[in-house]
């Protein structure tokens, strides 16, 4: 059952996606993607994101891959306290970016008063519906702009920022999680009452099915969506194999 529904919501909801305009470049003899994400200014990991790209070095000429959309950097002063990876999280933003828009690695060590760029992503300000930080019973999974899917398909896609953490909104078990063909992989949680919440666009996930979630579980985090060409959650919920309002869904 829980494929039917899932191979139902991704159908409909491809058919809106793919009128999206995506940048794309044509790999010329004697690139690399190194060459490629500095010509474009955007990072090396957004782009291995959004193509689904495991092994970098089987890039060929000929190839066309999808840009992913990034907007300006700003400058940072590094404080007392500061790590890359606190000062990624504060920015929402995935460590990988941070690292790949400054060259440098993980064992690379920050000093207080250096200057170091932070990507800012489209929809980096926007915050989550009627709501501050992430409370222990969200209502959405991410913070993002939000749109209502129409026709056939009741729910919602949300803007977010890439690397935001995707939480859940209620309880219940995991009972599928993995890749959909070009959405990132999704997560169905199913609830003591038989709500199934479907949370499609991670980039990496946190749990596995068996897995027993609460409101406010981790369940991963966002990554580049290659219809949408930028971060984006599919969000959804079904009962007795109907999809119903996402706003009405109980939150327990």
């Amino acid at each position: 059952m829980y494929k039917t529904i899932f191979a139902l919501a991704f159908i409909l909801l491809l058919n809106n996606m793919l009128a999206a305009k995506e940048q794309t470049h044509l790999v010329q003899r004697g690139e690399t993607l190194y060459s490629i994400s500095r010509l474009y200014n955007v990072s090396l990991d957004m782009i291995l994101v959004a193509n689904r790209i495991e092994d970098p070095s089987r890039i060929r000429a000929g190839h066309s891959l999808i840009i992913p959309s990034n907007a300006q950097t700003k400058e940072y002063t590094v404080r007392r306290g500061d790590t890359l990876y606190s000062i990624a999280r504060s920015n929402s933003i995935n460590v990988n970016v941070l690292l790949e828009e400054n060259n440098f690695t993980r064992d690379t060590v920050i000093r207080v008063g250096q200057v170091i760029r932070v990507p800012l992503l489209e929809n980096q300000n926007i915050q989550l519906a009627g709501t501050g930080n992430i409370p222990s019973r969200p209502y959405w999974p991410v913070r993002g702009e939000m749109e209502r899917l129409s026709g056939k398909l009741q729910g919602s896609k949300i803007l977010a920022n890439y690397g935001d953490t995707v939480y859940s909104v209620s309880s219940g078990k995991v009972v599928w999680e993995g890749p959909y063909r070009g959405f990132g992989r999704v997560i169905f949680i199913e609830s003591v009452s038989g709500y199934i919440y479907v949370y499609g666009g991670n980039d990496t996930t946190n749990v596995s099915v068996g897995d027993a979630v609460q409101p406010g579980s981790v369940l991963g985090i966002i990554g580049v969506n290659v219809h949408e060409n930028r971060p984006t959650m599919f969000f959804a919920v079904y009962k007795d194999g109907k999809p119903i309002d996402v706003e009405k869904a109980p939150r327990l």
